[in-house]
């Protein structure tokens, strides 16, 4: 630059540039604390007079750091990092919060979801272990504490 001043027009573009490539952050970072908020989600229903009991759910907070790769460039491993909440499900019907459900675990800010199957039978100790994922690529988009619905909600049966 030879000690002179850009023109103002160059600073404009990058003012511009700034604002429109800036990162919002969108709820909160994944804790223990987030998922013992997503606990509250579990619906509810009754079946005429007799209510049915909420499956049994107990969600605690981890993170995967997991090799994917090796970078020759550098000499060093590529990892995929994660964090979100892993919940014990005692409930046969599977997972709560799955992407076809309302609210699903895109509902709280969750971009990922896996599910691993360990007894369907009646009166098992544990009927999956299901994992929502935050998303690796947007560390941004957090949890989101705002939802209330399911929140210790009761829904008829139709």
């Amino acid at each position: 630059m030879g000690g002179e001043m850009a023109p103002a027009a160059d600073f404009k573009t990058v003012t511009n540039w700034m604002i429109d490539n800036r990162m919002n952050p969108v709820g909160l970072p994944h804790s223990e604390k987030t998922c013992k908020d997503l606990n509250t989600h579990v619906l509810h229903k009754s079946d005429g007079e007799k209510l049915v009991p909420p499956p049994d759910i107990s969600c605690n907070y981890v993170r995967q750091k997991s090799a994917i790769g090796y970078d020759y460039m550098t000499a060093s491993a590529v990892f995929l990092y994660r964090d979100g909440c892993q919940c014990d499900s005692r409930w046969a019907m599977g997972c709560p919060w799955e992407v076809d459900q309302q609210p699903s675990y895109a509902t709280f800010g969750f971009a990922a979801m896996d599910k691993k199957e360990i007894n369907t039978g009646m009166g098992a100790k544990l009927n999956y272990v299901c994992w929502y994922w935050s998303d690796p690529v947007h560390p941004e988009s957090g949890y989101d504490m705002g939802i209330e619905r399911g929140r210790y909600e009761y829904h008829n049966v139709a």
